[in-house]
């Protein structure tokens, strides 16, 4: 009886020792972090560093050569157009001259004349092109809202207006600095003196435009030649974005696209628009030293002006320019793809199991990818999958 007790105890101990046996060495679950395939709002944006500009600046030269006063404007200072003061010169000694000279003078005149004339045929021309945008905008707007036609064409016909009439604003700026450099190539061919007081003249140069002074070259007080650069000038309440773009993005952009701004100081994103794609590239040197083609994309503010003016010239931004956007839109994290014979595919988590599934990827953006086919919202996908995992693998789904 002692004997079979002790067979049968042996027995059971080496029951327990295979059986701890077979449990160490059968396969446990992997554990697994999951995200959910959901179906929402999507949009594919390029983003770069963009910095304010002034639309209009201004660079107020020397008409006449003489000797420059001191300037006592500073940049930042603001001024009235035709009212404000902003260079004096008067004649440097010998304040005589010869025959060249008058003619040279004469000849300034004439050519300030036919700038005058070329300046007043291209703001004709631009209110002419004006009123034709104006019309078509109009035409359109009325077809859209009997579904003559598409919204796309008439966004691209009010963008067409807007830059229109921006034409004609600097077309009007143009011909008021042309007639003020007529006035002084006039001025600059009267006599040196006054004949009743006998005292020097003062050639005085006024603000062409409303705005501020953005830089003064010459401070002090020095003898200057005809054309020497004095002061830029602009209108600060004026900006645009400035967001130079890599050549194969900027073919993706399109005047209407919406730009987004944050990052620039204050306490919420900033909305503008894409006015125009500049048709040249430039090439610029990253910082890792390769030499990029890269294109200038200008875009407008559409904030209230009280917003914008918190901003100034040359201000930094970083820019989001939307070229995609939908909704309803079935997509996946980007780190859950993974590629398989060629093929995008994911890893389902079904009833604790993996299961592979080829999906056919769409628009992609910095965290998600469109799903065209291949997996249904609401499932479940395995993020950062490794090279451990296979099809039909138990798994267990571990907390993020």
């Amino acid at each position: 009886m002692g004997r079979i007790r002790s067979w049968l105890m042996g027995l059971v101990v080496v029951g327990l020792i295979a059986a701890a046996a077979i449990v160490s060495l059968w396969p446990r679950p992997q554990k697994v972090q999951v995200a959910l395939v959901t179906a929402g709002w999507m949009e594919v944006a390029i983003q770069q560093d963009g910095v304010t500009r002034i639309k209009d600046r201004y660079q107020v030269s020397a008409t006449v050569g003489g000797k420059l006063t001191r300037i006592g404007l500073r940049p930042g200072d603001e001024i009235q157009r035709g009212k404000s003061s902003i260079a004096v010169i008067q004649p440097s000694p010998p304040a005589m001259l010869d025959a060249r000279q008058i003619a040279q003078l004469n000849a300034n005149v004439e050519a300030a004349k036919r700038q005058v004339e070329l300046s007043e045929a291209r703001r004709t021309q631009a209110e002419a092109q004006l009123h034709q945008s104006e019309s078509n905008f109009g035409r359109l707007k009325s077809l859209s809202e009997k579904g003559g036609v598409s919204l796309s064409e008439v966004e691209l016909a009010e963008v067409d207006y807007r830059t229109k009439s921006e034409g004609l604003r600097v077309a009007n700026f143009e011909s008021e600095i042309r007639g003020f450099e007529r006035q002084q190539a006039e001025v600059a061919l009267r006599h040196f003196t006054d004949d009743e007081t006998n005292d020097p003249l003062q050639f005085e140069i006024r603000a062409p435009i409303d705005g501020v002074v953005l830089r003064v070259f010459e401070e002090s007080s020095t003898v200057v030649a005809p054309g020497a650069p004095l002061l830029e000038v602009g209108n600060p309440a004026d900006l645009e974005i400035v967001v130079d773009v890599l050549s194969t993005d900027a073919v993706k952009i399109q005047a209407g696209n919406a730009v987004i701004l944050d990052h620039w100081g204050g306490d919420r994103n900033l909305l503008a628009e894409v006015r125009r794609v500049e048709p040249a590239a430039f090439t610029k040197v990253s910082a890792l030293g390769v030499e990029e083609q890269r294109v200038n994309i200008i875009a407008d503010f559409r904030e209230p002006p009280e917003v914008v003016a918190r901003l100034g010239d040359q201000y930094r931004v970083e820019a989001r320019i939307v070229v995609w956007k939908q909704d309803h839109i079935t997509q996946v994290p980007n780190n859950a793809l993974f590629r398989l014979n060629g093929q995008w595919s994911v890893f389902l988590v079904d009833e604790q199991k993996l299961r592979v599934a080829t999906v056919e990827v769409g628009k992609r953006n910095e965290t998600h990818a469109q799903v065209l086919a291949g997996v249904q919202p609401g499932q479940q996908v395995v993020i950062y999958p490794s090279d451990l995992l296979e099809d039909g693998q138990a798994v267990e789904v571990h907390p993020q």
